[in-house]
């Protein structure tokens, strides 16, 4: 037992985890703001298809969301990305933040 555990009754560890949670654990804390723009579905592509744009950490992204199966492929750069789910992309793009998540939520009401 450490001079913290013999003072405090708990490691040190636990006491961090207490005092911050989302570190400790390695959660990401609230998401930011997300500000969606310029959404539109575009003719002759299958019904539930929409280009939505949206700028996330000052950056904006532009991404073809196909709404009945929540799959997402980033267009931002004229490239195509791979098609993704929408949990899937937050993982590979957003570092598990949440935010295409939300988005495609918004989108696809």
């Amino acid at each position: 037992m450490n001079k913290f555990q013999k003072i405090f009754g708990i490691t040190l560890t636990t006491a961090l985890t207490c005092l911050f949670p989302s570190v400790t654990k390695g959660t990401p804390g609230p998401a930011p703001k997300i500000y969606i723009n310029n959404c539109y579905s575009p003719p002759r592509e299958p019904q539930g298809l929409i280009i939505c744009g949206f700028n996330v950490y000052s950056t904006n992204y532009q991404y073809r969301i196909y709404c009945p199966n929540r799959t997402v492929r980033n267009i931002t750069n004229g490239s195509w990305g791979q098609a993704r789910t929408a949990f899937v992309e937050d993982n590979y793009q957003f570092v598990g933040r949440g935010i295409m998540t939300q988005v495609v939520n918004q989108v696809c009401r």
